[in-house]
């Protein structure tokens, strides 16, 4: 039975910074992989995955970005060779092919159960990351049977996805990117979006975690917060795609917002608490309430035109002089009020 100070589960950026800073230290350890290093990269992203941190800001402990392009943007094979060249840079002591099946107390420690055989430890990490899982909202096991549900670890590529318009489940990183290339290879797209706090990607020359880096953002922790409960409540950061796909990100948008009822249904939303809202067609007509706030983009512009055009006559005078009729338009749902000459006032309709 072998013994060891620390074991870390997990073989991907940060199990390996962890194992790191432990063989500088001195510390006995061992990483335990599943697969081989970087495991989910090579086999849970789809073909045209690009990463949304530009290559300089790939920084982990005494290791940087090798290559000449240090404003462009790693592909899924590039970061695995990245980790791989990271893990032999110290000679990590990486056990591949290793699959921990349970973790528990023991008396000096725990005991870590695989299917190679049973590991004792002082310590234990686990860096196995915190997409693991898709998150299928529970709404989707109300749809038709006939509608394919894949998550986003399973999408390969356009022609990995049945024909028909497809519905894609949270416009974060993934979603934003599968959707673009679904709608690129000419299929209709639906895109559900939820809560994320929108940033420019670029802003006075500089990519915006340029700023955010420069700022000090970045290296905050939750104990600097002044409240840690809304810092880890605060919906997922988001940004538009990298430059090379920005060009033609919102053609894709606007498919969203135009697109037919979907034929197959991929779930992008890593947050299990981000809110999801489905769209229109997309919702059983039993569910009154998510129906009643999903209104799509279509929907609230064709309400702005209106609205734009009816401010233009803010003010009508009937032929005599003494009678003066205003109109007040605001929102949605606000009606006409007449009354005295020069007052104006927004009544609730």
């Amino acid at each position: 039975m072998p013994r060891t100070d620390t074991v870390i589960i997990g073989a991907g950026h940060a199990g390996l910074a962890l194992s790191r800073c432990l063989t500088d230290r001195g510390v006995d350890h061992v990483v335990l992989e599943r697969g081989c290093v970087g495991e989910r990269w090579r086999t849970a992203r789809w073909d045209s995955f690009q990463m949304l941190t530009p290559n300089w800001l790939s920084r982990l402990p005494d290791w940087r970005y090798p290559g000449t392009d240090s404003d462009g943007f790693m592909t899924a094979p590039e970061f695995v060779q990245y980790l791989s060249g990271y893990a032999r840079s110290f000679d990590a002591p990486v056990e591949t092919g290793t699959l921990v099946t349970r973790v528990q107390r023991a008396a000096a420690g725990f005991a870590v159960d695989t299917d190679r055989g049973l590991w004792r430890a002082r310590n234990v990490v686990v860096a196995t990351g915190y997409h693991s899982e898709a998150k299928v909202p529970g709404l989707a096991a109300r749809l038709a049977h006939d509608l394919t549900q894949i998550p986003s670890s399973r999408y390969r590529s356009p022609a990995s996805v049945p024909a028909g318009a497809v519905l894609v489940v949270g416009a974060s990183a993934s979603g934003v990117q599968i959707a673009h290339e679904l709608a690129a290879a000419g299929r209709p797209v639906l895109l559900a979006v939820g809560c994320h706090t929108r940033l420019p990607r670029r802003y006075r020359g500089h990519d915006i975690l340029w700023w955010l880096d420069r700022t000090g953002r970045l290296d905050r922790t939750i104990d600097q917060m002044p409240d840690a409960g809304a810092a880890l409540a605060e919906p997922a950061s988001n940004w538009s795609a990298p430059p090379t796909r920005a060009a033609s990100t919102s053609v894709c948008w606007r498919r969203a917002a135009y697109g037919s009822p979907a034929a197959c249904a991929i779930s992008a939303a890593p947050w299990p608490t981000s809110p999801t809202i489905w769209p229109t067609r997309a919702v059983p007509r039993s569910d009154d309430s998510t129906r009643s706030s999903a209104r799509s983009t279509a929907t609230r512009q064709a309400c702005r035109a209106r609205w734009r055009s009816r401010r233009r006559t803010r003010r009508r005078r009937s032929p005599c002089r003494r009678h003066r009729r205003e109109w007040t338009f605001g929102r949605p749902g606000y009606r006409r009020w007449s009354g005295r000459p020069g007052t104006s006032r927004a009544i609730r309709g």
